[in-house]
């Protein structure tokens, strides 16, 4: 099955200069993803690999041609779709489990139903027993695997 697909995606962006030629990210983009396959986007900074991320969850929008997951086109933010940033983003005012749960709350998931699978997601990664912690009190590669479960569980 396609899990992912692009067709002919473009994506500008206006110039960070008063009339200048708005910036061009991604043109004109064929891809396609298949059910099982892992596929790795490499390249400089600033050339299109987080605007792929954006436009494939529905976080942003192309310019020109289309973008579907499990062949269905993607209108707006897909809550199938998951993926995690470079930096952490936990918010230093929740704890390390309230920073798990976010995603599910945003989405209306119950307390209860939240906690079960944010401590699941948390006992993978060896991180259960931090999770009344706040960001400031983990190690960097903590913080990272946080965020992974924060990803993980939605």
């Amino acid at each position: 099955m396609e899990r992912l697909r692009f067709e002919s995606v473009s994506r500008s962006f206006k110039s960070v200069k008063r009339g200048g030629e708005p910036i061009k990210a991604l043109n004109s983009i064929d891809l396609s993803v298949r059910d099982g396959e892992i596929v790795s986007i490499v390249g400089p900074s600033g050339c299109g690999k987080s605007t792929i991320l954006n436009l494939a969850s529905g976080l942003d929008r192309p310019s020109g041609g289309s973008v579907f997951v499990d062949e269905e086109p993607v209108e707006g933010a897909n809550p199938h779709v998951a993926f995690m940033l470079q930096r952490d983003v936990l918010l230093a005012w929740r704890t390390i489990v309230q920073n798990v749960e976010l995603g599910l709350e945003i989405r209306g998931v119950s307390r209860k139903e939240r906690r079960e699978r944010a401590f699941a997601q948390l006992d993978q990664l060896g991180l259960h027993e931090f999770a009344d912690a706040y960001p400031h009190q983990l190690s960097g590669g903590m913080r990272q695997r946080a965020a992974l479960a924060r990803t993980l569980v939605n």
